[in-house]
């Protein structure tokens, strides 16, 4: 009898521990919930790419944008002290898939001894303004401020062609709610000037 309240003491503190643990497991298993969540938005993003970068008149916006993305973000991991060729690697599923596989490509040739500016060029992952700014980085050792400028240079590009876009889709949708508003107009009409029709 004398056992009995020490194993019940043992029990409660047992039970207590349990307690404590649970709230820990629900955080773990929330944790593990938003990553997969995270991942699959990831999937489901760069899928949704993909399919806007077959499109013909699309294409060119979606990869200049990711074009931009990719400088920009490949500057910040320079500066911030990571090697040129991992931080490119590490921004490479900012670029849409074609882009992506002619990187891997251009960071191999690249990391086998060729010059960086021109293995992006040969891979058609810069123009000829790249290529040049690229290889006065190259000599100068600045390469995250040449990142930055040609991550400008996309923007300002981007900017212009969403312009144009904008400038072009405003009138159509004028003419296409200005069909909407007649067609609508002319069936509340229609019934009168039947009926006076018949008359």
């Amino acid at each position: 009898q004398r056992g009995q309240p020490g194993r019940d003491r043992g029990v409660a503190v047992a039970r207590e521990r349990g307690d404590a643990r649970a709230p820990r497991r629900v955080l773990a298993s929330a944790r593990e919930d938003r990553h997969v969540v995270a991942a699959r938005e990831r999937r489901l993003e760069a899928r949704l790419t993909d399919m806007a970068s077959r499109i013909p008149g699309i294409r060119d916006i979606v990869r200049a944008f990711g074009h931009s993305q990719f400088a920009r973000s490949g500057a910040m991991l320079v500066r911030s002290g990571v090697p040129v060729l991992k931080a490119l690697a590490m921004c490479r599923d900012l670029l849409v898939g074609s882009d992506r596989t002619a990187l891997d490509r251009a960071l191999v040739v690249s990391s086998a001894g060729a010059p960086l500016a021109q293995a992006l060029f040969n891979a058609d992952l810069v123009d000829t303004l790249g290529l040049r700014v690229l290889r006065v980085a190259e000599q100068t050792g600045a390469l995250e401020a040449s990142l930055e400028r040609l991550a400008d240079v996309h923007d300002r590009a981007l900017e212009r062609t969403l312009d144009r876009v904008g400038r072009l889709i405003e009138p159509l949708l004028m003419l296409g709610i200005g069909l909407v508003v007649g067609g609508i107009v002319v069936l509340m009409y229609l019934p009168i000037f039947q009926l006076a029709a018949s008359i």
